[in-house]
This record gives structure tokens, C-alpha cells and sequence, in this order.
């Protein structure tokens, strides 16, 4: 196993001269992803490309690599959780608290693996409650009509086998670094696209739920990395990561990550969080409680003295005396006003480290 330079309570990618060996010894990041295939259309009769993934299972196994070196705190929920906002961005640039509160849940949730094919179609129902099953027409995108999208995804014949595959994979995971998992099974999922509508919420969500058990903070990082560059990766880097293997793709991640774990330590924005969950870890006494408390502070962003009172049997003193604390743990990143706690200083300082990471990402 590779060593990687440690920062400070966070754990590092792999450094670039590392991952470049990794790029030369594992043959299956640079084989194709799938296979596309001409299909006449049913309207036409002209033939359609369809790009289908391989089954997860065989990605995962050509390009499993042994998890890189890294920190015991790379499962801290404390600096996950700051992840969950950014990672739930719509195109419009704007937060899906639905989303955002799902992702703090999974973060704070047990495993709850292994999976089937229906618990996979019941988390896309969450998402996006009209989901009956499997989509059963054509999809695609970039266009107006199949014959002049840029992109149709795997035909519906094909989506059983590919879900099927995916829950395959959760019931024994490999060892396998969590970055490269998490990559592996967004891409899959986003490209096998197996739902009507939510696939992209969807498969951020099944990557977290399979890959944090190998790393809880490489794979928020990652799921963020995913939505926020999220069309730069379907118009550029995902068809090229088709015929070309993912290595492209996997060192944009590692890039990101390595940004990411820097300004994070930099900032003192992982020590913070840590600070604020302690605070509710402490004083909020049952779990309940404190699962409600940190999704409202990083899911929601915000906390009152009377939802305080709602989840535990305080009075309005000690309620207030709570709300304070919290505050002061927040180092100057949460305030109050009217008995309101608000994070939006903290969340707006973690998209901006974000959207710096995103850039310079790019920019390599």
C-alpha cells in the first residue's frame, strides 16, 4: 500500500505521482466502460447509439485498487456532514433541501447493506415518488428527439441485468479505495440511467449509501465532486471515460479531493464542525435528537429555540442556554437572531471553498 502525506484531520488523496503508477499498473482504467450499440428506431427505423455500461461488478473488479493510506478521521461524520448541501445543488444553483436532508441522513445512518433491486427502485420512489420500476422507454439527452440527442442511454431491455449487478455489489464489496468506488458506481448509475426522472439525485445517493463504509469523507467529497461538476462530466469526461476507461476521470476526482482536504485543513473549517457536533453529541441527550438537531444545522440550516424544546424536555432557559452554545461552537460561522440559529455563514464559506476546488479542478 502506497503512503500519502497526512493533513491535518482530514484524510489526503493520493498524491499525483502515486496515481500515475496506480494509471500504469491497473489495465482496467484505461479499458472501455461499456459498449455502444446501433439500434434502428422505432420511428424511423434510423439507427440510434445507445451506450450501455458494463455490469458495476465487473468495472468494480478490472478496477479495484487497494485503499490509500489515510487518517482514521476519514470516517468522521462531523466534517461529511458539510458536504451534504453542496452535493444537493440543482442546475439552477440552488439547494435541494429534500435532497440535502437525505444525504445528512445517510451520513448519520447505519449500514444498511446489502441491498436488492427493489430497496434500489424504493430510494429512487424517495427521490422521486411517481417511480413505479424500471423506466421502460427510451431516454436520452442533449436534444430534442432520440435522433438528434448526443447521448441515449441503455435501453430499457438491459436496465434488469444492470441493477441486478448493483445490488450484487453491495452484498460484498471488495477492498477497494473509497474514491474510485464511490466514482465507479456514480458513473454507472448516472450512465445506466434506469428511472423516468431523479437518476443523478439517485445515484449520488446509492454511492454514498454503498461506499462509506470504506471512507465517509472521501466518498461526500466525491458525491460532491460529482454534482457539482456534474455537466462537465456528461458532456465531456464521461463520453471520452466510455471508450477510454476511467483514468481521466478518476484524476479529476483525486484532484478535487486533494483541493478539497487542503483548504478544508487550511481553513479550520473541519476543526469547527467537529466543534458543533461535539456541542450537540454532548448535550442533546438521545440519538433522535441529535440526528434531528444536525440535519436541521447542515441539512436545513437553521435551528430555533422551539424546535429545540419539540426534540428534547427543556425549558425555555436551558432551550436558549443550547442554542448559545451551539452558536459559540460555530467560531463566528453560525448566529442567531429572534431565537433562530442560521449556518448559512458556514454553508456559504464551504461553497466557496468548493466552487475554488471546482475551477482549478477543471483548469488541470
Amino acid at each position: 500500500m502506497l503512503a500519502v502525506e497526512h493533513t491535518d484531520g482530514l484524510e489526503p488523496a493520493i498524491s499525483a505521482s502515486q496515481f500515475q503508477l496506480y494509471a500504469q499498473s491497473i489495465r482496467g482504467w484505461r479499458l472501455p466502460m461499456g459498449r455502444t450499440d446501433a439500434l434502428p428506431s422505432g420511428a424511423s427505423g434510423l439507427p440510434l447509439r445507445y451506450f450501455t455500461p458494463d455490469p458495476i461488478t465487473e468495472i468494480v473488479a478490472r478496477c479495484s485498487v487497494a485503499p490509500f493510506q489515510r487518517q482514521h478521521q476519514g470516517n468522521d461524520p462531523a466534517i461529511a456532514l458539510l458536504f451534504c448541501r453542496a452535493a444537493s445543488r440543482n442546475a439552477a444553483g440552488e439547494v435541494d433541501l429534500l435532497q440535502s436532508n437525505r444525504l445528512c441522513r445517510e451520513v448519520l445512518a447505519t449500514s444498511q447493506l446489502p441491498m436488492d433491486v427493489p430497496a434500489l427502485i424504493s430510494l429512487a420512489r424517495e427521490i422521486w415518488p411517481a417511480t413505479t420500476g424500471l423506466r421502460r422507454e427510451i431516454s436520452f439527452a442533449g436534444g430534442s428527439t432520440a435522433s438528434t440527442a448526443t447521448k441515449i442511454y441503455a435501453p430499457h431491455p438491459e436496465l434488469p441485468q444492470l441493477m441486478a449487478s448493483l445490488a450484487e455489489l453491495s452484498h460484498e464489496l471488495p477492498a477497494i479505495d473509497p474514491l474510485v468506488l464511490s466514482s465507479l458506481i456514480g458513473y454507472f448509475c448516472a450512465n445506466a440511467h434506469p428511472f423516468s426522472d431523479g437518476n443523478g439525485r439517485w445515484s449520488r445517493l446509492v454511492a454514498l449509501r454503498i461506499s462509506k463504509s470504506k471512507g465517509l469523507v472521501a466518498t461526500s467529497i466525491n458525491i460532491t465532486f460529482q454534482n457539482l461538476l456534474k455537466l462537465g462530466l456528461a458532456t465531456k469526461v464521461w463520453p471520452m471515460t466510455h471508450h477510454e476507461g476511467p483514468e481521466k476521470y478518476l484524476r479529476h476526482a483525486v484532484t478535487f479531493e486533494q483541493l478539497i482536504s487542503k483548504e478544508l485543513s487550511a481553513s479550520g473549517l473541519s476543526t469547527i464542525s467537529k466543534s458543533i457536533t461535539k456541542v450537540i453529541s454532548e448535550r442533546c441527550n438521545n440519538g433522535k435528537a441529535r440526528r434531528d438537531v444536525l440535519l436541521d444545522i447542515y441539512g436545513t440550516g437553521r435551528l430555533s429555540k422551539d424546535r429545540l424544546r419539540s426534540l428534547m424536555p427543556l425549558s425555555e432557559r436551558s432551550a436558549a442556554n443550547l442554542l448559545l452554545q451551539i452558536e459559540e461552537s460555530g467560531n463566528g460561522l453560525l448566529t442567531s437572531s429572534d431565537e433562530i440559529l442560521s449556518a448559512s455563514l458556514l454553508h456559504r464559506r464551504t461553497d466557496e471553498i468548493l466552487r475554488v476546488a471546482a475551477i482549478q479542478t477543471i483548469e488541470q
